[in-house]
């Protein structure tokens, strides 16, 4: 029931923005009675925290795959921003709702900061595993897991805003780069 009150609301979202989910149009979207939908989400923002922890689910797991590979510290940079791309590509409508609406920003806050502590979290890891293996030189990590976290972002938004949406392979080839050996001409 709760899937399907997923792809309901994701629904709702892509037809109506954040001002028109409501419980009401969800139901309508479900076919299950309002009541059923209370059952499940006593509030709008109950609604939107569920949203929110289900679309970032298979990214987080995902992340936490890659993170875990013996992949190159490299690699799992790679890995994970191609990963990231993907998701936002194939969900357009539901990531830019959640990136990029203002009154669903302000509502999941305390969701947004713990799962940006966690990726920061994974990002500092490989990062130190970079540092360890003599692939990446010695830096602050967590300023570095913050500037790429921020990066990814901030691409992120533009290509929601764009009308032709690059591959995330394409986005990949140009972030990890510019990361790692920066844009100053022969190193």
């Amino acid at each position: 029931m709760r899937e399907g009150l997923f792809e309901a609301a994701v629904a709702v979202i892509a037809q109506h923005g954040s001002a028109g989910l409501t419980i009401e149009r969800l139901a309508i979207a479900a076919r299950v009675a309002k009541g059923t939908v209370y059952n499940y989400f006593r509030s709008k923002r109950g609604l939107l925290q569920f949203v929110h922890q289900r679309a970032y689910e298979p990214i987080n797991g995902q992340m936490h795959e890659i993170a875990a590979s013996s992949q190159t510290a490299r690699g799992k940079l790679e890995a994970m921003a191609r990963m990231y791309f993907e998701h936002v590509n194939q969900e357009r409508e539901l990531f830019d709702f959640l990136l990029n609406d203002a009154s669903v920003l302000g509502q999941l806050k305390s969701e947004q900061a713990s799962l940006q502590a966690q990726v920061i979290g994974v990002l500092k890891g490989i990062l130190e595993q970079g540092i360890a293996s003599g692939e990446f030189r010695a830096l602050d990590v967590k300023r570095v897991a913050e500037m790429i976290l921020g990066a990814i972002r901030q691409l992120a938004e533009c290509e929601l805003a764009g009308s032709e949406p690059r591959s995330a392979e394409e986005i990949v080839e140009v972030l990890v780069p510019v990361f790692l050996q920066g844009i100053q001409k022969g190193h």
